[in-house]
């Protein structure tokens, strides 16, 4: 594999009154080809005078909205959404940058700001479905010879695709992550594409890896903690359930608390539906004859996040829940004055009764 990948493409389009080729080329670069999950994905786009012996300048509106352009396509065709950064330009400033004879950079960015899905910006590092994917980027751009300001040129440039595989997880890359987890010196970024690996792994956690996890869990960065108690949520495990139950019976920070309710959701057992039914039982009585009134910041906004930990649990109900669930949701269905939430009691009902009743077990 070659060390260093560029592919590109010229696009003939028409400037105001002549069809003529774009006098700029866009080119895609990356370090290699293929990665691993977990693995940060750098990508450069660059911009090129075709001929060498002019110097251009380019408008930079066509970059300002840079991520609203760039696309990345899965195997399946998908286009997979990312999150919009926007530069610090106002909206109506158009100013101009020289491009060199040599090519210039104009944007280089990270695939980690590429979602798989919608709830991807808390829980995923990189590109975590593997296969193909396909970058490529098309923008309309405004160019003119430096000194001849009259002399302007308006077309789309497109970029070749720039094909990435994303592969496994293996022993080698999953002994990276419990190395940078273990090293209280690693950066956030680091760390939490760390845990993104341990996610995706296929190996069954050992008793090392769960201390790991504890000692992030000490650490006072919320998302780090957030993201640990998601990774233990999709890998199940009885000693997963001990520290997500540890995490209910301590925790005050309610971001931290609303994933560790969530992650409840993949324990199907008895002690499970327990912690869950706690939390709605002990903040229905809080919260029943309680009205928010939407849109209004202050205390009204502050009690709605204090309530969110109540809600998830009742959502979470419906996932795991069984037939001693429904004395609470019943309940919390006829007395809390929130329609939405007497609605989705009603749900979670919905869902076990169709799930058909289960015992619970010793």
């Amino acid at each position: 594999m070659r060390a260093f990948c560029v592919l590109m493409i010229v696009t003939a389009l028409t400037s105001v009154g002549d069809e003529q080729a774009a006098p700029v080329e866009l080119f895609f670069s990356t370090p290699r080809t293929e990665y691993v999950i977990g693995d940060p994905i750098p990508v450069t786009l660059q911009i090129r005078a075709r001929d060498t012996s002019h110097v251009l300048e380019y408008r930079d509106d066509a970059f300002r909205n840079f991520y609203r352009s760039l696309r990345v396509m899965g195997s399946d065709g998908v286009i997979l959404r990312h999150r919009v950064i926007r530069d610090a330009h106002a909206p109506w400033e158009n100013k101009w940058g020289t491009v060199e004879t040599n090519g210039s950079v104009v944007k280089s960015f990270d695939l980690t700001d590429v979602c798989v899905n919608e709830s991807a910006s808390s829980s995923l590092q990189s590109l975590t479905v593997t296969g193909l994917y396909s970058v490529s980027y098309i923008t309309q751009i405004s160019v003119r010879p430096v000194g001849f300001p009259s002399n302007l040129w308006v077309g789309t440039v497109t970029s070749a695709p720039l094909t990435i595989k994303i592969l496994d997880v293996d022993s080698d890359s999953l002994k990276g992550a419990r190395q940078v987890l273990s090293n209280m010196s690693s950066d956030r970024s680091s760390r939490l594409r760390a845990l993104t690996k341990m996610q995706y792994s296929t190996e069954i956690f050992t008793k090392g890896d769960f201390d790991l996890l504890r000692s992030v869990l000490k650490t006072p960065d919320e998302s780090l903690k957030i993201k640990v108690i998601y990774v233990l949520g999709v890998k199940a495990s009885d000693e997963g359930f001990k520290i997500i139950s540890g995490v209910l019976a301590t925790e005050e920070i309610l971001s931290i608390r609303w994933e560790a309710i969530l992650a409840l959701k993949h324990y199907d057992t008895p002690a499970a539906r327990k912690f869950i039914l706690e939390e709605c039982k002990e903040r229905l009585e809080a919260y029943s004859g309680t009205v928010f009134t939407s849109g209004k910041v202050g205390d009204d906004t502050d009690q709605m996040l204090t309530e969110i930990p109540y809600r998830r649990a009742v959502f979470t109900l419906g996932e795991v829940g069984d037939e001693s669930c429904f004395g609470v949701l019943q309940e919390i269905s006829k007395r809390d004055v929130t329609d939405d939430l007497r609605e989705m009691a009603l749900k979670s009902i919905k869902k076990i009764e169709e799930r058909g009743s289960k015992k619970l077990t010793p």
